[in-house]
């Protein structure tokens, strides 16, 4: 019989896997980082509690605001530098530690007794001279201090050793004489430092003799370097002693002389830390409802002092009532910082979607506001003016790399969040935002590299108007308010300087595509571009006027107009490889096509797109411009050799799909603008008579073509866009095909060749292969009407 299986005493269920991508903050995580990261490096920088209250206060202004009275009894703390200045002069006041060790003189001392005695016994033995002086020269070297020849000679000959000296000096009196002045050099006292390797503000020294201490005069002891001249200057004050004696002298009493005053550098030390302890922090006391500062008053030294010190008082007291009082500062600053930035944020995550999604842009737009926050709180460290803080940087950086709105918003967080760090400074808010527009109408629109010029003008403008403005406001003296100029127009001189550095570092860190950059890809002599004038010149000049059209257009709509005409310098640069398979290239010779099936066409027509890409990449294009080759097709239909190719083949079926390009789709306005000019361009390029009314009726049907194919609906242009990119290209097309008067005796158009003219077989298809815009079926529809009411007849494509 079968047991039946054991049920397990506790069954435990598997947990639910997490799947971390359908929490809604999760897609956010990256950003949730740089801002936090961000805030983190603020909070840091932000001034200590104890001084923040009050840091916007500056000597010399005038206070506006209410009365401010002393709620308590409180010490005025020192300023730093009255503190400094205290420390300094205590440790001034402590004389360095010398002890005395007695030992030392006594056995010197008594060596040279011996020495001396010695030498006296030689000169006494009767011996021949040459005898005595190897044995003094012995006795010389036993004391490591060689004897020269001249006081060898003298030592023989120049002494008497007898009371009658016969005009020679007796030995025992120039003995005395040396161990009297090894004597007082010994009791004055030898120090074992050189005078240098004391600071210049000692003059006196405290010098130890077992429980005693005296105080001497510096000037009055001897040092290691100078006790030797000091022993010559007494050796020449003996009148009896000639010059040899003297030489000898010296050379026997310097080697007896060793330092007997030896510095305690532990003692002292002690003693320096001790009177640096004993400087008070705080020099008066302010009471209980004393008046502080009274409202519009002048601001003094005396005043920031004392409120400063209040700040201090009340943040020693609300530190002292617990742990949740103490955290409140610090969590004002991040509240701070977190709303300075969520104006930003907002406008990103609302506005700027493409811009917040992308993780690379968010850290680059946190470092650019990161940098003039760092470089303020060094300013600020420096203790030098306001003036000086690169407010403009972030707002032209921002501009450069994005717009002028999101460049805006980013001052206007970058403002509030400078005014918090420096104390809730209004000054140096109120200067962030009026620089701050100044350098953003600089760069809005990037055209040449005189942008820097544009820069620092605008900048110099908005600091004389804000310095000006703030003087009148506060009463500023008039050397601050030259000081504050002077230093605005520095600053504006070298901010777009260093903008322009930081730009070029950022530029090649974050594959940012500038105007600048796209001002350097505009030259038409660059070599992608010349290959390009060479090898297919129909495209060339087709591009130039596509950028012409575009460049026009998207300054209609405020698009990035630089932006429209290089991309359409390169749209189409897959060109290169097969030029003569591009109606525009072709020279009214024999067309390649006509031997090729349409779906081979299709091929190399479709690969032109495919190579250009290619090219563009080995040519190091930048992203934005590159998007161009490909969207400004977006997915059209190759509608010529589509039409070819039901035509030809009736058995089998023909899929549209294959004939259309992969796309994708004009992503921005831009691209956008391109496709329209492009098709546009082509189509008017085919007209034999380019009147306004035709230009009008085929501008119309184009974008009509392109907005109901839904090839405009990923981009985002408007219906306003659209229409007011119509008038731009009826204006720039009408200027390029205007009309010309005619000539006494030029050829006139009859009205058989204006009839031969029409019923002409047109073989005019655009670049990529398509009919023209008058040629299909799907131009109308578009909302706006031509001038005569309907849409021109259509003309039948050439079949060859």
């Amino acid at each position: 019989m079968k047991k039946s299986p054991t049920k397990p005493f506790l069954r435990i269920r598997a947990l639910p896997k997490i799947k971390w991508s359908s929490i809604r903050w999760y897609k956010h995580r990256w950003q949730f980082v740089v801002v936090a990261l961000f805030t983190m490096i603020c909070v840091l920088l932000f001034p200590h509690a104890s001084s923040f209250r009050f840091a916007d206060l500056r000597e010399g202004n005038i206070y506006i605001g209410e009365p401010i009275i002393a709620p308590f009894t409180f010490s005025i703390n020192k300023t730093a530098e009255e503190y400094e200045q205290n420390k300094r002069l205590a440790r001034q006041s402590v004389y360095p530690i010398f002890t005395r060790r007695d030992s030392v003189a006594v056995v010197q001392y008594a060596a040279l007794q011996d020495f001396l005695t010695q030498i006296e016994n030689l000169l006494e033995a009767l011996a021949p001279d040459s005898i005595k002086a190897l044995k003094l020269r012995q006795a010389f070297d036993e004391r490591q201090n060689s004897i020269s020849n001249d006081g060898m000679r003298f030592l023989l000959s120049g002494f008497s050793l007898r009371a009658n000296a016969n005009g020679r000096l007796n030995f025992k009196e120039y003995r005395q004489e040396l161990e009297r002045i090894v004597r007082d050099l010994y009791s004055i006292g030898i120090i074992n430092l050189e005078r240098s390797a004391l600071p210049e503000y000692v003059q006196k020294i405290a010098i130890r003799r077992g429980s005693d201490e005296v105080i001497e005069e510096l000037q009055n002891l001897h040092h290691t370097g100078a006790v030797n001249n000091a022993a010559l200057q007494k050796l020449r004050e003996v009148e009896s002693f000639s010059e040899s004696a003297i030489n000898l002298g010296y050379q026997i009493a310097t080697s007896f002389l060793r330092p007997n005053l030896f510095f305690d550098q532990l003692e002292t030390d002690a003693r320096v830390a001790e009177a640096v302890a004993r400087v008070p922090l705080a020099r008066g006391t302010v009471l209980e409802n004393e008046k502080i500062i009274e409202s519009h008053e002048k601001i003094t030294k005396e005043h920031i002092q004392k409120l400063n010190s209040l700040s201090a008082a009340q943040a020693e007291r609300q530190m002292s009532e617990g742990t949740w009082q103490r955290a409140l500062p610090t969590l004002g600053k991040f509240l701070m910082t977190i709303l300075s930035l969520s104006i930003l944020i907002v406008f990103l995550r609302y506005w700027r979607m493409a811009v917040y999604e992308d993780i690379a842009r968010v850290i680059l737009i946190a470092l650019i506001l990161l940098l003039v926050v760092v470089l303020a709180h060094a300013i600020n460290r420096m203790d030098v003016s306001e003036y000086l803080i690169p407010f403009a940087m972030a707002p032209m950086l921002l501009t450069i790399f994005f717009d002028g709105r999101l460049a805006f918003v980013g001052t206007t967080s970058l403002a509030i969040l400078l005014g918090s760090l420096r104390g809730n400074e209004f000054t140096a808010t109120f200067l962030c935002i009026i620089t701050g527009m100044a350098s953003i109408l600089a760069v809005r629109k990037v055209r040449s590299r005189t942008w820097i010029f544009s820069a620092i003008l605008y900048l110099a403008v908005a600091y004389v108007a804000a310095a000006a403005a703030l003087a009148f406001l506060m009463h500023t003296p008039g050397a601050r308010f030259s000081s504050n100029i002077l230093n605005g127009l520095l600053n504006a001189t070298i901010c777009p300087i260093l903008t322009y550095g930081v730009m070029i570092i950022f530029e090649y860190l974050f594959d940012i595509t500038t105007d600048a950059t796209l001002l350097e890809l505009s030259d038409l002599n660059r070599p992608l571009l010349r290959e390009l004038a060479v090898r297919a010149h129909g495209t060339y000049h087709h591009s130039i006027v596509v950028g012409t059209l575009s460049e026009a257009a998207a300054e209609a709509i405020g698009a990035n107009s630089l932006l429209a005409r290089v991309g359409a310098y390169y749209h189409d640069i897959g060109k290169l490889d097969k030029p003569e398979y591009f109606v525009e290239n072709q020279k009214g010779g024999k067309n390649p096509h006509d031997k090729l099936a349409p779906t081979m066409s299709r091929l190399i027509i479709i690969n032109h797109v495919k190579r250009g890409i290619e090219i563009a990449e080995s040519n190091g294009l930048p992203k934005e411009l590159r998007d161009f080759i490909p969207q400004h097709h977006g997915t059209n239909l190759i509608a010529y050799f589509y039409r070819k190719a039901q035509e030809t083949n009736d058995e089998a079926e023909i899929h549209e799909v294959s004939f259309r390009y992969p796309g994708p789709k004009p992503q921005t306005k831009e691209t956008g603008i391109v496709m329209l000019a492009d098709g546009v361009e082509a189509t008017t390029r085919s007209l034999r008579d380019p009147s306004v009314s035709r230009i009008r009726s085929i501008v119309s049907q184009i974008i009509a073509q392109r907005f109901t194919s839904g090839e405009l609906d990923e981009c985002p242009l408007t219906l306003r866009d659209l229409n007011q990119i119509k008038e731009s290209f009826e204006r720039t097309l009408t200027g390029i095909f205007h009309g010309r008067l005619q000539y006494p005796g030029g050829p006139e158009k009859t009205a058989d060749s204006e009839r031969h003219e029409t019923s002409e077989k047109q073989t005019s298809r655009t670049s990529d292969g398509n009919p023209t815009s008058h040629d299909s079926d799907d131009g109308a529809g578009w909302p706006f009407e031509t001038e005569t009411g309907t849409l021109p007849a259509r003309e039948k494509p050439r079949r060859s």
